[in-house]
């Protein structure tokens, strides 16, 4: 069971580094080819993209624990989780759209993941 939840952890941490990579792209992109706005940025830029490398180090730790536990077929599937957290943390983080597509879909890949867990 400490394993499932380090995957699920896993997933969880690697989705929130989606969504400061993303904050870090929109923030590159506002700032333009401007070097006097990337001067003014550039702490942001330093924090968001710190950030995201270290969490995304966490993932990769974690996922490794993961990977050494579990046979790689069920390890796996707990990747696909993201597919869930990311539009999740996007919709509370940076107020994107969550449609009932994204919800259904999301519902399916849990149900998935419970199967190739089990089975």
């Amino acid at each position: 069971m400490k394993t499932y939840a380090a995957a699920v952890l896993t997933t969880v941490v690697l989705s929130f580094a989606q969504v400061l990579f993303k904050l870090l792209a929109v923030k590159g992109a506002a700032a333009g080819p401007s070097l006097t706005n990337w001067k003014r940025e550039a702490l942001d830029f330093l924090w968001l993209g710190g950030g995201a490398v270290l969490v995304w180090a966490v993932a990769a730790g974690s996922w490794l624990y993961v990977l050494k536990s579990l046979p790689l077929h069920r390890a796996y599937a707990f990747a696909a989780l993201t597919f869930v957290f990311v539009p999740f943390f996007s919709y509370l983080i940076l107020h994107e759209t969550l449609t009932t597509g994204t919800v259904a879909g999301s519902a399916l890949i849990i149900v998935g993941i419970l199967v190739a867990a089990n089975y």
